[in-house]
């Protein structure tokens, strides 16, 4: 997808740089990268909220997709609720040709650290584990 033709999301979140393309898979950005859940249109930018100067995460995904990925999405993280490790849901809704998603960012991805300092250490892939394992213990038929 090409950078879309939209500055602000919301009035309140400036659109920047692409950070991935969701086709991978659907996106937690937790605090030491990217858990993949399910497969998932659209791509992550990331932005800028213009009231506190913090950065988010934005995912936009065409507004003709059927069923919206985007939304199924924001279902999801609905269900999970906010707990350590799984961003906050910001603002959802259709901004122009769009539906958006905005979340919190809670750091780098896992890809970005393997890129900067190599194979992940066991000590930091057992970590991950225990957390997805104690805080997504969601019955895959709910989501």
């Amino acid at each position: 997808m090409p950078h879309p033709n939209i500055i602000r999301i919301n009035g309140q979140y400036r659109l920047g740089p692409a950070l991935a393309n969701g086709a991978s898979g659907m996106w937690l950005v937790f605090q030491c990268g990217l858990f993949f859940l399910t497969h998932s249109a659209g791509e992550v930018f990331q932005a800028r909220d213009i009231s506190d100067d913090t950065l988010v995460a934005v995912k936009l995904e065409y507004f003709d997709s059927d069923p919206s990925q985007v939304e199924r999405e924001y279902t999801i993280y609905q269900r999970l609720g906010h707990r350590a490790g799984i961003p906050k849901v910001l603002w959802y809704r259709r901004e122009g040709d769009y539906n958006t998603l905005v979340m919190e960012l809670l750091g780098p991805s896992l890809y970005d650290y393997t890129i900067k300092h190599g194979l992940c250490p066991l000590g930091l892939v057992l970590s991950v584990a225990v957390q997805v394992v104690c805080d997504l213990r969601v019955p895959a038929s709910e989501c």
